[in-house]
């Protein structure tokens, strides 16, 4: 029964391993910038700020509009005139036609269009910010998934490793019981660590396709999507702390968000103070009427021409309305003044935070392989030990779980560095590049 249990373990795997692709992080990231829904909805939000961004939108351009009207009217008129004449009639028709273009051009509006336009420029920028930061939201989920599912598929070889060390002893027990060195009672302690082991493996397994599931999601694809997430994964050498708290402060998404907040609240300051200079409007166009008729005292009229003028207004005074939000504006400049040092103090913590968490995760990590490395002698000793008769079943099953534990510390800790060093690419701008 359990060969079988092993048999089928291994012929999982490698089913898994030949149909299914490899994708990197790398990979993951690509097809995520491709199919991530939230990078989608924020890309499209980003197309309408670059939209806003003319002068027609502005208000620098001016309007033209073409005017065309007609009106019909069927009546019986009586009409009697001072002269004593009568006049009536049944079925009077009477037709009026209008017809023109005419353009509205604002030729001084205080800067305001042109306050529009810088507002509409600096929301495209933070538009393209936001963008950035939903790709980082989305890849930080992603590393988190990611590396999860390989820390599982890394755990997943450790225990299958186990699963075949568990199943030498239980033989090396049965034959020492078919000789009469052995009791039953080892050989059925046996029995149940490769029960134990096997049922370990099958719950990794399955945390290992639910991940593998969501990481498909997240990237858009169904979660049926099968593929195989790759096992080598690499550190790069982050080594000066001053070079990267310069990068965070120069690239950081949330402190350019905050940067590029204040520079729309400028704009808006620029187009609330538009208000207090004049305006000049020019109207122009050409126009005309005519108008027929079956009886009356005119029978038609007609009029057409050219027409302009130019218009001049001044508000000198609003109740000290444009005063009041002057005045607020700069007090909110001087609130994101306060909120962005604060932003950057706080990125600063961060950074600081997990550049020490990066070297402490090497660290452990590099100590683990050398654990790694003494669970590993220890563990051929005590075999050895073991089949010359001097060390006992359970003595070689401690041994065999700390090479286990040593081996799921080197995961686990690789997991972590990883981890530690996204988050000081995202925190430095500098993930995609």
């Amino acid at each position: 029964m359990q060969n079988l249990i092993l048999i089928l373990l291994l012929l999982i795997i490698s089913i898994n391993k030949i149909y299914a692709e490899t994708l990197s992080f790398k990979d993951v990231i690509s097809i995520a910038l491709e199919n991530n829904y939230s990078i989608k909805i924020m890309q499209k939000q980003r197309e309408i700020a670059s939209n806003n961004v003319n002068w027609g939108t502005a208000g620098i351009l001016p309007r033209i509009d073409i005017n065309l009207s007609g009106q019909y009217s069927n009546t019986d008129i009586e009409l009697d005139l001072v002269t004593g004449q009568k006049i009536k009639g049944e079925g009077n028709v009477s037709t009026t036609s209008n017809y023109g273009i005419e353009m509205n051009w604002t030729l001084f509006d205080g800067y305001a269009m042109f306050a529009n336009y810088d507002k509409n420029k600096q929301l495209l920028n933070k538009s393209d910010i936001e963008l950035q930061i939903a790709i980082e939201q989305s890849i930080r989920q992603l590393a988190n998934l990611y590396y999860t599912a390989l820390a599982l598929k890394k755990l997943l070889n450790s225990q299958n490793e186990n699963i075949i060390l568990t199943n030498e002893r239980l033989q090396r027990v049965k034959s020492r019981a078919d000789f009469g060195t052995a009791l039953g009672l080892e050989v059925m302690k046996a029995e149940v660590d490769l029960n134990f082991d096997s049922t370990l493996y099958l719950q990794t397994q399955l945390n290992y396709l639910n991940t593998k599931r969501a990481i498909a999601i997240s990237i858009g694809k169904p979660a049926t999507y099968d593929f195989e997430i790759d096992d080598t994964p690499d550190f790069k050498l982050i080594d000066n702390f001053n070079e990267i708290l310069e990068l965070a402060l120069k690239n950081n998404t949330s402190i350019n968000k905050a940067i590029q907040e204040r520079k729309v609240t400028e704009a808006d300051k620029r187009l609330i103070a538009s208000s207090i200079y004049p305006r000049i409007a020019f109207r122009g166009g050409y126009s005309g009427t005519m108008t027929q008729s079956d009886a009356g005292f005119i029978l038609k009229n007609s009029s057409k021409g050219f027409n302009a003028s130019l218009v001049f207004s001044w508000n000198i005074f609003d109740g000290l309305r444009t005063n009041t939000s002057l005045q607020n504006l700069n007090l909110l400049l001087e609130i994101n003044e306060l909120s962005l040092e604060q932003l950057k103090e706080q990125v600063h913590s961060s950074i600081l935070s997990a550049y020490e968490n990066y070297l402490n995760r090497l660290k452990i990590l590099n100590m683990n392989k050398n654990n790694l490395k003494t669970a590993e002698i220890n563990y051929e000793r005590t075999y050895e030990l073991f089949n010359l008769g001097q060390a006992t079943s359970l003595e070689l099953r401690e041994a065999q779980l700390n090479l286990l534990r040593s081996k799921n510390a080197i995961n686990e800790a690789e997991y972590a560095a990883k981890l530690a060093e996204i988050e000081i690419l995202l925190l430095t701008g500098t993930i995609l590049k």
